[in-house]
């Protein structure tokens, strides 16, 4: 393939998608400016991250995301995305803050070979929640490798960091994760991703609000109902969550992941994943939850 052609194609792979869930990679005229839209809905079977299994509220929500961006090719192989980015959820029956994200993000591959590609990405944005107390900016970064065993088999390993400062620390959070995939394409237009990851830091956990009035981080006090250094319960009476005290705690997880992608004609496409989480807090203990998302979307 002629090095611009090439340097095209690997641009057109990092078309707007979700980390988790690299985009088909198989566009057949990449041009300098991308674009997508997509609507879906979402299931988590334990909200709270309560301990056992089935223990906490579960909540369906309704997202949405936008993205437009252009890609620059600053060599003969690479390529640089600049991307703008909007996405929201909420919850048709209120049992969860609405949230709205407008970010922007830098995603950079450069193959390493003729199988191999190097990405590097950093991202930033700001979390607009109906909860006053979750808002705040938000950033991370990443790098991975992807190696092409076949064309219709790819591997995948990296490393990604996430931070966030909400305007009540309660909900300010940061995380490490390693992540190993296995990227399918059984047949033209589709990708199957089976992925797994470890991942620590220090996340939100929920304990009961008669056990909250120090926080069991052991990042702060944390007294009143959002107002202090390390605890609080948000602002919504009505929401699954209420009835527990939010507080920062170190934590670790475990993730098995399932996600498909299918090209439809006119740029359209199909998606879905579905995530099984084995996690522990300091604060609350061990827990086990899964997730399901759907989505409808066009890309450009």
């Amino acid at each position: 393939m002629h090095p611009a052609l090439a340097a095209a194609a690997l641009a057109a792979s990092l078309a707007s998608a979700p980390p988790d869930l690299p985009p088909v990679e198989a566009v057949p005229e990449p041009g300098p400016y991308t674009a997508s839209v997509a609507a879906g809905a979402g299931w988590d079977s334990n909200l709270a991250r309560q301990p056992g299994g089935g223990q906490g509220p579960t909540a369906g929500v309704l997202a949405w995301r936008a993205a437009a961006g252009r890609f620059f090719a600053p060599g003969e192989a690479g390529a640089l995305l600049v991307e703008a980015s909007w996405s929201g959820e909420q919850s048709p029956d209120g049992s969860a803050p609405s949230e709205q994200r407008p970010g922007a993000a830098l995603t950079f591959a450069h193959p390493l070979g003729e199988r191999l590609t190097l990405r590097a990405g950093l991202s930033a944005e700001w979390l607009g929640s109906e909860d006053p107390l979750r808002r705040g900016p938000g950033g991370g970064a990443s790098l991975s490798l992807a190696l092409r065993l076949a064309p219709t088999l790819t591997l995948r390993a990296g490393l990604s960091g996430y931070r966030t400062e909400a305007e009540d620390a309660a909900w300010s959070i940061h995380r490490t994760r390693l992540r190993a995939a296995a990227s399918l394409a059984p047949w033209r237009g589709a990708e199957l991703v089976l992925g797994y990851a470890w991942q620590a830091g220090v996340e939100t956990a929920y304990v009961p609000a008669a056990a909250a009035p120090v926080s069991a981080s052991g990042y702060g006090a944390g007294y009143g109902g959002g107002t202090g250094t390390g605890a609080g319960s948000g602002t919504g009476s009505s929401w699954a969550t209420s009835a527990y005290q939010a507080v920062r705690s170190p934590a670790t997880a475990h993730v098995l992941s399932v996600d498909a992608e299918q090209a439809l004609p006119g740029g359209l496409f199909v998606a879905g994943g579905w995530s099984w989480t084995r996690g522990t807090t300091t604060a609350a203990g061990g827990w086990t939850g899964s997730t399901l998302q759907v989505e409808l979307g066009w890309r450009y």
